[in-house]
């Protein structure tokens, strides 16, 4: 037998005109199919024969974890769809809050706590370390799988702990600002401050906004894996599509993030031109909506 690779069908209505087969349970392989392998060594530099077509080893591929509906090889496939519309969603509130999370620092503690330049530059280095953990949370999905999924648990999970520290932050209340204030809402900076006691408080809000960045990180990285897998399923004259597709919504995101930010948190208080505007627990609360919306769309999603 050739050096190659032999792919066997117990179906042969798997080898059908579509391109990519029925969903089946997630990340699971197709019962229905399975692959063997050549155990002759390969020459260097020789290509590899097959004797299967690109769309019949596609057939062999695992499933991904939501369910994509059948799509002939000249669809692309398409992640506006209700079973998948979660992904571009979750990505879309996920660069929203990771966004917000370092945008608020400024004003909230440099202005509002009147906390020290170097204290505001070690909050923000904290709000950062996150990023590093980008390889063990890959490292968790890839090698963890809960209940037999290895995208959606985690992707949900984030969220939760996203929302936990949104709640913390929502409900605790907000202490009276550092500095006094004049009649027009601005600090006054030349007299002394009516609340010093609020830098006893600090740490109320920069663990949950650590806990919050950990949590949007945790999810970026499973949704990055699952849209993976669902590239993967794309055909190749499309390839692609859904990756621009998802990178557009997640700078939809950011963007959306920091004009909220700059209209919504733009008080004098927290050192903006405005006359109105949220408080941080009012724009946490805003932010917990949003949490709670993805928490109950990822519910109503078909189980697969």
């Amino acid at each position: 037998m050739p050096t190659g690779v032999l792919v066997q069908f117990t179906d042969e209505e798997s080898l059908s005109s579509d391109c990519h087969p029925s969903p089946s349970d997630v990340e699971h392989y197709d019962s229905a199919s399975s692959v063997n392998t050549g155990t002759q060594p390969m020459p260097c530099g020789e290509a590899v024969s097959s004797n299967v077509s690109t769309a019949a080893f596609q057939l062999s591929k695992p499933d991904v974890e939501n369910r994509i509906q059948e799509a002939p090889c000249s669809r692309c496939l398409s992640i506006w769809t209700w079973g998948t519309c979660g992904l571009p969603l979750g990505g879309f509130f996920l660069a929203f809050l990771n966004s917000a999370s370092s945008s608020i620092v400024y004003g909230f503690f440099l202005g509002y706590m009147g906390l020290d330049a170097y204290v505001l530059l070690s909050i923000q280095a904290l709000m950062k370390l996150p990023q590093v953990l980008l390889l063990p949370f890959g490292m968790m999905n890839d090698c963890l799988p809960i209940f037999g999924y290895n995208r959606k648990p985690y992707f949900v999970a984030s969220w939760i702990i996203s929302g936990s520290a949104l709640l913390i932050m929502s409900l605790r209340p907000l202490p009276a600002p550092y500095y006094c204030q004049k009649d027009d809402g601005s600090y006054d900076v030349m007299s002394p401050p009516c609340n010093p006691s609020i830098h006893d408080e600090k740490n109320w809000y920069v663990f949950p906004l650590f806990i919050l960045t950990a949590g949007v990180q945790l999810g970026v990285v499973a949704g990055e894996g699952l849209l993976l897998e669902y590239s993967q399923r794309e055909p190749l004259e499309c390839r692609g599509k859904m990756k621009a597709e998802f990178t557009m919504v997640t700078m939809a995101g950011s963007l959306v993030s920091s004009a909220a930010v700059g209209v919504f948190m733009n008080g004098k208080e927290y050192l903006g031109t405005f006359d109105w505007g949220l408080s941080f627990s009012g724009f946490m609360t805003m932010c917990l909506l949003m949490v709670t919306f993805l928490l109950l769309d990822a519910g109503q999603q078909p189980s697969a």
